[in-house]
């Protein structure tokens, strides 16, 4: 596990994210001890970047630190609870600019991505938000 303040740093990048993409809790975060758990909180592979006009879906290590403003992270939104099939709601994708402020979403989740690297085969069975190395996803539950 991360000590108290990696925790806190991943912690923030998610506050970042629910701000910047309007998200709720219980659309990103998956519920301590739920059965769904696994299934209900945003994934690594959920997360591109355009790069100088390129998608990219894999960023290498070099690409999250040379960000620049015009860059953008794209999120493809979890299902929700109001549309599990994503047919009404949460099908279209959010766009985070990399802006000049060091305090932005962009920003927050490519330092999370740097901080916590997995490797392109991974990125569908990883939560974006990870507790530690080993992938336990940050929760709900306030510890």
């Amino acid at each position: 596990r991360l000590g108290a303040p990696a925790l806190h740093r991943v912690q923030g990048h998610a506050l970042h994210t629910v701000l910047a993409a309007g998200f709720r809790k219980a659309e990103i975060l998956p519920c301590s001890g739920s059965p769904d758990s696994p299934f209900r909180c945003l994934r690594r592979d959920a997360v591109s970047w355009v790069i100088g006009g390129v998608p990219v879906s894999c960023p290498t290590a070099a690409q999250p630190r040379a960000l620049s403003t015009g860059y953008f992270c794209v999120i493809k939104p979890p299902p929700r609870k109001n549309g599990i099939f994503g047919l009404h709601f949460g099908w279209k994708q959010i766009w985070l600019p990399v802006t000049a402020s060091p305090v932005g979403a962009a920003r927050a989740l490519a330092a999370l991505l740097l901080a916590v690297p997995v490797g392109p085969d991974q990125r569908a069975d990883t939560p974006l938000f990870c507790v530690d190395d080993d992938g336990a996803p940050l929760t709900q539950a306030v510890t």
